[in-house]
């Protein structure tokens, strides 16, 4: 660059210049070492990648574990492959994060968030651009399972946790134990006629705490499947959640009351729990006093600041009973999203499962009209009818019909303060009149 300066008397002039980003290169993960992210001698350059760096982890790899924390400018994980995100600190409150400057893409197999369904650390996700789940040759998915320091607690203490009138760990449960940020698009599908994607929200086993997405908008494609059956509270160990039956043989509840052994004492059944308007709980499991009852269904929460469009699958179902015939299964889960237009093409389903041959029937599950726990905000009307399926039992029918989405502002999203410094979704205001609905959206 060349310029003329012409001055009338002396000046100084000082030039300074901007030193730009260095240029996106390749890493290939190689595992030449072992199985982990964090090891130098796995990766192509020799160390492992950087801000400035596309981490692409090839075909045939089998599993790569992600210690902690690990960065890049860009995901690619291929066929054959599960990159996963892992807690090792055993420290209360471990938050194992990925943080990738731009996309994230997912051709195959999958990526998964955290150790398990009964964990401690808490997972976050990071994503500048889009997260693709998108199914080419093979299945693809996303796995988040959230974490809850509270899940080493006894039974008795957990329970006292969430239960009563007021939930003593309320905003806790509201925050979430994983976080998934996506500030552009999540899309879920992909080209292939034979396969589909998949993304599986795992809430804590033991306590119920749930995982939260966070994006700028929603597309599921005619072969993206968000699938929420049995993973809510299981049964097992006696952690069961807030609707488990008060004997054996009854069904779990949610925003119905479930089946239960006597039909002139229904108070046997689950107790109804959850809110209509912020639906923030998993489904819980039935058959009170053991291993057989049926797990509850899942939570999905998504909240969105664009558009959520639905062409492919959202089930969120609650289990059938095991094995033993005096105990009954799961109410189905939850289904939370909020966003600015909502476009479904497609059925969403939350209801429970009905026991085979159990004394009882599980409830409904609840989409957030008369008697489940299903709620789907948006600041614009939507563009097509969404049916939810009812269980066969519920007193109002088996289908609950919605041709426009409530015009109702969407609350600010629970987020830890941790991550909200680094997602860009600022808080809109709530007209809603209640005065718990306001404490929710603050």
């Amino acid at each position: 660059t060349s310029f003329n300066l012409t001055v009338s008397k002396p000046l100084t002039l000082v030039a300074r210049y901007a030193e730009g980003e260095p240029e996106i290169v390749e890493n290939t993960y190689t595992g030449a070492k072992d199985g982990k992210w964090n090891v130098d001698g796995n990766w192509s350059l020799g160390h492992i990648p950087t801000a400035y760096e596309t981490a692409v982890v090839p075909s045939g790899k089998g599993t790569v574990v992600i210690e902690d924390t690990a960065v890049c400018a860009k995901l690619v994980i291929n066929n054959d492959v599960k990159v996963q995100l892992n807690g090792t600190d055993n420290t209360p409150n471990n938050q194992p994060r990925l943080d990738v400057r731009g996309d994230v893409v997912i051709a195959a197999n999958g990526l998964q968030l955290g150790n398990g369904t009964g964990s401690i650390y808490q997972p976050l996700l990071n994503v500048g651009g889009d997260l693709m789940v998108s199914n080419h040759n093979r299945t693809a998915s996303l796995t988040v399972y959230a974490g809850d320091p509270w899940n080493g607690k006894t039974a008795a203490e957990i329970k006292a946790g969430y239960m009563g009138t007021t939930c003593p760990r309320e905003e806790e449960y509201r925050r979430g134990g994983a976080w998934v940020n996506v500030r552009g698009k999540l899309f879920l599908g992909g080209k292939s006629t034979s396969n589909t994607s998949y993304i599986y929200p795992y809430s804590n086993a033991k306590t119920g705490i749930s995982p939260v997405f966070r994006v700028g908008s929603l597309e599921i494609g005619a072969k993206g499947y968000v699938d929420g059956y049995q993973t809510g509270w299981m049964s097992a160990n006696g952690y069961h959640g807030k609707g488990t039956p008060q004997v054996d043989g009854g069904g779990a509840s949610y925003g119905g009351r479930g089946g239960s052994t006597s039909s002139t004492d229904p108070g046997k059944a689950g107790a109804i729990y959850g809110l209509a308007y912020a639906p923030y709980w998993p489904g819980s499991a039935g058959g009170r006093g053991g291993a057989d009852g049926g797990h509850g269904g899942g939570l999905f929460r998504l909240h969105a600041t664009g558009e959520v469009s639905v062409a492919g699958t959202i089930r969120m179902l609650g289990r059938d009973w095991w094995s033993n015939t005096t105990r009954a299964g799961g109410s189905g889960g939850g289904i939370w999203i909020t966003c600015d237009t909502f476009t479904p093409a497609a059925t969403v389903r939350s209801p429970s499962r009905t026991p085979r041959r159990a004394a009882a029937d599980a409830s409904a599950s609840r989409p957030a009209a008369p008697a489940q726990r299903t709620l789907i905000r948006s600041l614009r009307p939507a563009r097509a009818t969404v049916s939810w399926q009812r269980n066969s039992r519920s007193p109002n029918g088996r289908r609950w019909q919605m041709s426009r989405a409530a015009r109702t502002p969407i609350p600010a999203p629970f987020i830890p303060a941790r991550s909200r410094g680094w997602t860009d979704s600022p808080a809109r205001p709530s007209t809603c009149r209640t005065p718990a609905a306001r404490r929710l959206s603050r």
